[in-house]
């Protein structure tokens, strides 16, 4: 549809809809809702530059707090301590007293472990919400990074007066590392990557997601750096710095991040719609539109859109959901609108 491929696009969506005609009266009124998706996706509010630029033109659907919100969550999930857990996995056995060659499979069996609680996580993503579990995992990643940093503390020091104690202290060191690692992929994974989705409108949600991306990409090119550089130099530290990130982010999540589960499309955009950036100022606004609609969300939805929309920011020139002849048509229309603000203008100097 957006690259001017209309009846191949009817085509598919008829076939992917059971071979049903294109007449057919839920085809059209499908085709209905991805015409105004593409027409949507148009607007300047839609643009990275606007996106990045703070949202402009966006007004009360927030769309660069959106951004942000995307980004900083990957951040959050690189900045707590998954990679010094699993990227540098052996480092850490060694630390707490293996061989290389034990530390080197044990740190395999480790990653391995994490498909386990990715399993998991089906079981209650949706029943606890996002928040919920990120918070769970954050304490509990928290608390065994503490764990491994001053049980590695204590079995190294022992390793000379009581090699025996050192190893038993070392092993139970490396427990923790599965247990963060477990809990990690159960409640932490993969909230930290649908979350990034399902915070933006349909027809933006490819350019919206970018965002998120890009957090992950720059997060992980700087835990990279900068990991081997702190076990090098403060060792078990690097694990106290990491547990601490953990119980430092969680008021971040509680303050800034509402809850996505179990809600429509449609209702998203109204619990972005207050400009606080608090959850408490926005969910309030999103009850008060509800309310205002008659409890009805999708009515509440489209009358903030109508709301956003009542300045239109639409750039005619790059809508084309029909064709070439529509191109045209939009570019006619376009300079027909700029030649009039021009008379305006002259007519007003």
């Amino acid at each position: 549809m957006a690259n001017h491929r209309r009846a191949e696009a009817v085509e598919i969506l008829c076939k992917i809809r059971g071979d049903r005609d294109a007449s057919d009266p839920e085809v059209s009124k499908e085709l209905e809702q991805l015409e105004a998706i593409v027409e949507a996706s148009h607007h300047k509010r839609n643009n990275y530059v606007n996106i990045t630029l703070g949202g402009r033109y966006s007004g009360s659907l927030h769309l660069g707090r959106r951004a942000v919100l995307g980004f900083a969550l990957q951040q959050i999930q690189q900045w707590t301590g998954i990679l010094v857990m699993v990227s540098w996995a052996a480092k850490l056995f060694e630390l707490a007293g293996f061989s290389p060659y034990k530390a080197s499979w044990m740190s395999g069996l480790l990653n391995t472990f994490g498909v386990i609680g990715t399993a998991a996580a089906a079981l209650v993503i949706d029943r606890l919400g996002r928040r919920k579990s990120l918070q769970i995992s954050f304490a509990i990643q928290g608390i065994s990074l503490f764990l491994v940093a001053g049980l590695i503390k204590t079995s190294q020091d022992r390793v000379t007066s009581d090699p025996g104690q050192s190893q038993v202290l070392g092993t139970a060191a490396s427990a923790f590392t599965f247990t963060f690692v477990f809990f990690f992929c159960m409640f932490n994974i993969v909230p930290c990557w649908i979350y990034g989705t399902e915070i933006w409108p349909q027809e933006v949600r490819a350019k919206g997601y970018s965002y998120t991306i890009l957090g992950w990409a720059i997060g992980c090119g700087t835990t990279t750096f900068v990991i081997p550089i702190m076990l090098a130099n403060i060792g078990w530290w690097s694990f106290i710095f990491f547990g601490c990130m953990n119980f430092v982010v969680m008021p971040i999540i509680h303050l800034f991040y509402p809850e996505t589960a179990r809600r429509s499309l449609e209702e998203v955009d109204l619990i972005f719609a207050h400009d606080s950036l608090l959850v408490s100022k926005n969910m309030a606004e999103h009850d008060r539109r509800v309310a205002e609609a008659g409890d009805n969300v999708a009515v509440a939805a489209r009358r903030l859109l109508d709301e956003v929309n009542g300045e239109t920011h639409l750039d005619l020139r790059r809508v084309s959901i029909g064709g070439v002849g529509d191109v045209e048509e939009a570019k006619a229309v376009s300079d027909i609108e700029y030649s009039e603000i021009s008379v305006n203008d002259e007519k007003s100097l």
